[in-house]
């Protein structure tokens, strides 16, 4: 693979730097190559799912294009993974029951595993001079 570095110095007469168009050329066959195939996917009757974790501490899978009224099933959560304990999911904004969750992919879905972090340790409160224990 060749890469090439755009000489920011020549110029054509309208200010366009020549050196660089080749380059935007690409960048936007790129994006509109992007817009047309999620727009055929969802053309041809798929939907897509979404599946986070919140805070964004661990990857799970199940995400993609499914078709429509496909029943699907999330890859399970683990219930803790180091400090964070698993509070449960929420698909589209409302609680869900059960881990790992099944969804019909009737329209796009965002399915995100709630995460609360363990807060540990203890406190130890002393006086001084000592009067009684705590």
């Amino acid at each position: 693979m060749v890469t090439t570095v755009p000489n920011l110095n020549k110029k054509n007469h309208s200010g366009i730097n020549l050196k660089l168009i080749p380059t935007l050329s690409i960048l936007l066959a790129c994006i509109a190559s992007f817009a047309i195939v999620e727009a055929s996917a969802q053309q041809a009757g798929e939907h897509h799912l979404s599946v986070k974790s919140e805070p964004n501490i661990i990857f799970i899978g199940g995400g993609g294009f499914y078709n429509a009224g496909t029943t699907v099933t999330v890859d399970e959560a683990p219930e803790t993974w180091r400090e964070y304990t698993l509070v449960g999911w929420k698909i589209d904004g409302r609680w869900a029951d059960g881990n790992p969750i099944s969804l019909r992919m009737d329209s796009s879905h965002t399915a995100v595993a709630v995460y609360s972090k363990e807060i540990g340790g203890s406190i130890l409160v002393d006086t001084i001079p000592r009067i009684a224990e705590i």
